[in-house]
């Protein structure tokens, strides 16, 4: 091979790990950015689910004191 072929197989080679890096670092940064918007779905979810049962736990507290207050 002559000095400009093997100048041009390193240029290529670093050109392409690049390349390659570059799409690895943008598909990381979109799966960090759907991770964080699931998990905060998830907490979002979880903080209603357990606004649902308090506020079913309330009310038949209050039921249930409404009841003894007629007996």
């Amino acid at each position: 091979m002559t000095p400009n072929e093997i100048q041009a197989l390193i240029v290529g080679l670093t050109l392409g790990g690049t390349t390659v890096n570059v799409i690895h670092s943008g598909l990381a940064a979109r799966d960090a950015r759907r991770t964080a918007v699931e998990t905060e779905r998830s907490a979002k979810e979880a903080m209603g689910d357990l606004f649902l049962v308090s506020l079913d736990t309330y009310r038949t507290q209050q039921r249930i004191t409404a009841m003894r207050g007629r007996a």
